[in-house]
């Protein structure tokens, strides 16, 4: 079976083991996958300022200090799927050059395009994809064969990891919301027929990496091959780059993160986070503690 059309996007909240996912999918021999390129980290800037960037870019290895700290942000993000700041510059006079800016949606979604595609043509794959956020429309207006996979890990576990891992200067209350945002709109545009998407629970793949890799390539249209189990053994894109998860990703699969949130949160923290996601919780197979 040959890959199906259209690019591949992961989503995940931060700590639910997208990342993960997307080093999975990027061993693959036909998908090449970038990581947090993000279309609304792209400022609101017309064709005629990318030249000015590009030049720094190519000059300077840096984005202007006077751009915001996002935008800056997402350059640095483009060495995870490989890509050298001169590449970069290169995309953004050719984005400039074609008339498009980061001012409207497609300007913004082509150059996270333009980025995965430059990737995809260097390894020589047949396919695209990266991490995307909960804009789905954005994304399927500009790339409407896109198809979208969704993790679902325990949301206690991804509030445990939050509060010891990165600053991510969350409440448990502000996450069991977002958790149940998130998650509740995946399932509700796939069941309304407004994305093509499956649903990846974290803890089936952490217990059994092959099966459900193969459940993702049969609904991505693609073989299954045992380079998705070995990942960390090969030289892909993102090790050569930084990454919070990286220590997660430099070793096999492994169930040793599964229900971290009875050893490490507080009886206050376990209360307050199922206080709010409780019924969504237990929709998603997750029984609350009390």
């Amino acid at each position: 079976m040959t890959g199906a059309e259209g690019p591949v996007f992961v989503r995940g909240l931060s700590r639910s083991g997208g990342t993960l996912v997307v080093t999975m999918l990027d061993a693959h021999p036909s998908i090449s996958m970038s990581y947090e390129l993000y279309p609304n980290m792209l400022i609101d800037a017309p064709a005629e300022d990318l030249h000015q960037v590009a030049a720094q870019l190519e000059d300077g290895n840096k984005v202007p200090a006077d751009w915001p700290n996002r935008f800056r942000t997402f350059f640095v993000r483009t060495a995870r799927g490989g890509l050298d700041l001169a590449e970069v510059a290169g995309l953004l006079r050719d984005h400039a050059e074609a008339g498009l800016g980061f001012d409207n949606n497609a300007g913004r979604v082509g150059f996270v395009e333009r980025c995965g595609q430059l990737k995809r043509h260097k390894e020589g794959k047949a396919r695209w994809g990266a991490k995307c956020d909960s804009r789905y429309a954005d994304y399927t207006e500009a790339l409407p064969t896109a198809s979208f996979l969704n993790v679902v890990r325990d949301g206690r576990d991804v509030l445990a990891s939050q509060l010891t891992t990165g600053s991510f200067n969350t409440s448990a209350e502000q996450l069991a919301a977002s958790w149940t945002r998130t998650h509740e709109k995946f399932r509700r545009m796939v069941r309304n027929g407004r994305i093509r998407g499956h649903e990846i629970v974290y803890e089936r793949l952490v217990a059994d990496p092959a099966a459900v890799a193969a459940e993702v390539c049969a609904f991505l249209g693609e073989d299954f091959d045992d380079q998705m189990l070995t990942f960390h053994q090969l030289d892909l894109s993102i090790f050569d780059a930084t990454h919070l998860s990286m220590d997660r990703i430099s070793q096999p699969v492994d169930e040793s993160k599964v229900g971290r949130w009875r050893r490490e949160l507080s009886d206050a923290d376990v209360a307050a986070f199922e206080a709010v996601a409780g019924p969504t919780m237990r929709e998603f197979g997750y029984e609350p503690s009390s």
